[in-house]
């Protein structure tokens, strides 16, 4: 915070703390030397009517001299208290009553909050350049302190230093030329023909700004030849230099002689046919019969004559834009139009051409089938697709597995993992069956695993529900019908066809018997174990499946199948070893295709404990999908 001391309260307070050795009261004498030195030191008066005394007040000195009229340190109306101790200054000021020596007021510093007499503002605190300065007066623009308002502030009245007399910082255009900044010249304004440039420069001929004087500016192009000459002159006819439009120009007003007045050659355009021209209709009209060159109009001369459509001149070419014939260049004129078209067949562009309509070239990928190619597709082209990346359509032996393909080992040999029909061969304990050696036997149209008539990679008929494996429940004992075996060795299920009331043997010498007594209804729990994991849904373990509303026993002959229901036999649904189809659960049943779950399953087929799949590629090796499931092959 800054403090005001005037001269007078550092003299007084020079005098008094000499006098502070013992507690008196001063003379008149002494007071009158104050006010002597106050009116010294101010060059005003001051007067006394009242004893003047001198009282310690602490670690400092104050010194009290009395006034009938309190006033002003800095006027030198009224004396001054000076305070002094070891760690602060405090000048304060007062006037006594001539009675009791009390003082009666007191001179604030600046800084206080409050507007002293002699202040202008005061905002209590000690910042610069906010509305009140530091010195308790109102900020102004030269008082070498920045405002908040203000871009600079150098305490100077110098229009052309590094700060104006506006306090602004010096630009071109503010009316001030600023010499150290590269200016010439600051008129104030953004007109750039007048005596300044809108860059602050002095206005010279080559500038290309027309300036008044000037005739014309084009910059660096002024010169000889050119439209505006060196001296900012328009070059005009009979100047002597020849420019733009002029056929000559010799500078004299001789009509006749080589160079008419009008700047063109009096050989050519004056109506006469003289040596050297192939014509002269007497004007300058390029786009008649007769060019301003006195050359017939013809196509590559640069100018547009009916019955042209353009005209590049040299630059006319059959690959360019105006061909040699100066029509222009178009797809389907059998002209190729370089950086424009690939290609242009003329009237042989087209689709499955080697040119389409577009002038662009067929090629693999473009989506149109073009000589050479089997197939295009576009962006659908794959080499697992129908049609591959090369734009071959998927062949069996091609070594890409296509999308009717579950392997491609690149032959058409069979019995090496791959059939000749592209279909991986799955083995049944290390043979292979009608259901797994990727043929099409029975001629319909479904492979292995696609037919629905087979049950497992071990059924060696796909035209019918029998497996037609050696000894397959030829008898009226049944065992689990999946294993692919006979016998219930190893798996420990057994069931007679003769205690069935359905009567599925009848046709094998296993009519059902009503008092036969082997027709327990519980299976040991190694069968349950063995068997009920290869059961497909809806089936029980003796080949009883439900195939819509009814229940068809699958070894009812080698005509039974999903197309001819009517030659299989019906049965009764053993429960207690099966395993039952639940449609809502989006299980698929047994006969059923991926197409015939529910919408809500999005064709997704669930699988109860097990792993979902929609072919045999969705399982690991070992396993075959049936019904949706991945189920082990039994016997491996």
């Amino acid at each position: 915070m800054h403090r005001r001391i005037s001269p007078l309260i550092l003299l007084c307070g020079s005098l008094l703390v000499a006098c502070t050795s013992t507690p008196a009261t001063t003379t008149s004498s002494a007071t009158a030397t104050a006010t002597a030195t106050s009116e010294a030191t101010n060059g005003t008066q001051g007067t006394t009517s009242g004893p003047t005394s001198t009282t310690p007040t602490g670690p400092g000195v104050t010194t009290t001299v009395g006034d009938s009229d309190a006033g002003s340190a800095t006027m030198g109306t009224a004396t001054q208290t000076a305070t002094t101790d070891a760690t602060s200054d405090t000048a304060t000021g007062g006037t006594t009553d001539g009675t009791t020596g009390g003082t009666t007021g007191a001179i604030e510093p600046c800084g206080n909050g409050v507007v002293d007499e002699g202040e202008q503002c005061d905002d209590g605190n000690a910042v610069a350049d906010d509305a009140c300065t530091n010195l308790c007066q109102l900020p102004f623009c030269g008082d070498g302190m920045a405002q908040m308002d203000e871009q600079c502030d150098d305490g100077n009245q110098v229009a052309d230093d590094d700060c104006t007399n506006t306090c602004t910082l010096p630009v071109c255009g503010d009316g001030v030329a600023q010499l150290q900044l590269g200016e010439q010249c600051d008129d104030g304004n953004d007109v750039p023909d007048d005596g300044c440039t809108v860059l602050c420069q002095l206005p010279v001929c080559g500038d290309g700004v027309q300036q008044m004087g000037e005739e014309c500016d084009a910059g660096a192009d002024n010169g000889p030849g050119k439209a505006c000459l060196a001296a900012c002159k328009n070059n005009v006819c009979g100047d002597g230099d020849k420019g733009p439009g002029e056929g000559c120009d010799d500078g004299n007003q001789i009509d006749n002689d080589a160079c008419g007045n009008d700047c063109a050659l009096t050989t050519c355009g004056d109506g006469k046919l003289n040596i050297g021209e192939e014509c002269d209709d007497g004007n300058k009209i390029d786009t008649d019969a007769c060019t301003s060159a006195c050359t017939k109009a013809k196509c590559g001369d640069s100018f547009i004559q009916l019955p042209e459509l353009c005209d590049d001149g040299a630059q006319n070419s059959d690959n360019a834009m105006c061909t040699s014939m100066c029509k222009v260049n178009k797809c389907g004129d059998g002209l190729l139009f370089e950086g424009s078209e690939e290609c242009d067949d003329g009237a042989l562009n087209g689709a499955n051409k080697a040119c389409l309509f577009g002038c662009t070239k067929n090629v693999c990928g473009d989506g149109d089938k073009g000589p050479g190619e089997e197939c295009d597709l576009g962006i659908k082209n794959s080499n697992t697709g129908t049609c591959h990346l090369d734009c071959k359509l998927d062949v069996c032996g091609d070594g890409k597995v296509g999308p009717t393909e579950t392997c491609d080992d690149g032959n058409k040999i069979g019995l090496d993992g791959c059939s000749a029909f592209c279909v991986a061969e799955v083995k049944c304990s290390g043979k292979i069956y009608q259901c797994g050696n990727g043929i099409d036997d029975d001629k319909d149209g479904k492979i292995d695993l696609n037919d629905p008539e087979c049950t497992s990679p071990c059924d060696d008929s796909e035209s019918s529900y029998q497996t037609n494996l050696p000894g397959q429940n030829l008898d009226c004992k049944s065992d689990c019908y999946w294993d692919a075996n006979s016998g219930a060795g190893d798996d420990k299920c057994e069931w007679n066809l003769k205690c069935d009331p359905k009567n599925p043997g009848a046709s094998v010498g296993c009519a059902y018997d009503p008092n036969y007594k082997m027709c327990s209804l519980m299976m040991p729990p190694q069968c349950l174990d063995f068997c009920v994991p290869l059961v497909p849904n809806g089936c029980d373990c003796f080949g009883c499946c439900q195939i819509g509303k009814e229940f068809y026993y699958l070894n009812s002959g080698p005509n039974c199948s999903l197309n001819n229901l009517a030659a299989c036999n019906t049965c009764t649904f053993f429960d207690n070893c099966a395993n039952k189809c639940e449609p809502a659960q989006c299980e698929l049943c047994f006969g059923q295709e991926i197409e015939d779950l529910p919408p809500e399953c999005n064709e997704m087929p669930a699988c109860d404990g097990g792993v979902a799949c929609t072919d045999i590629s969705d399982c690991v090796i070992g396993e075959f999908c049936q019904t949706g499931c991945c189920t082990p092959i039994q016997p491996l």
